[in-house]
């Protein structure tokens, strides 16, 4: 069974904030370091909060963020 929550269901719950999102993102995943590291690299990078989380999440292998 996978008990992972998709991108959908975190923004659904999180009332689509991009932080709130990424601060989830972090909570499920096996690979919180990667995210912080990652995400970390994107904000420094210019990248706005949001758009950094969700990257991160991609680079870190979130489920239900696989690149499309």
């Amino acid at each position: 069974m996978n008990n992972e929550l998709t991108m959908e269901q975190m923004e659904s719950t999180s009332g689509g904030n991009p932080v709130v999102v990424g601060l989830a993102v972090v909570a499920v995943s096996s690979g919180a370091a990667s995210f912080y590291i990652n995400w970390y690299k994107n904000v420094k990078n210019g990248q706005d909060v949001g758009t950094a989380a969700v990257n991160a999440g991609k680079t870190a292998g979130v489920a239900g963020m696989e690149e499309d």
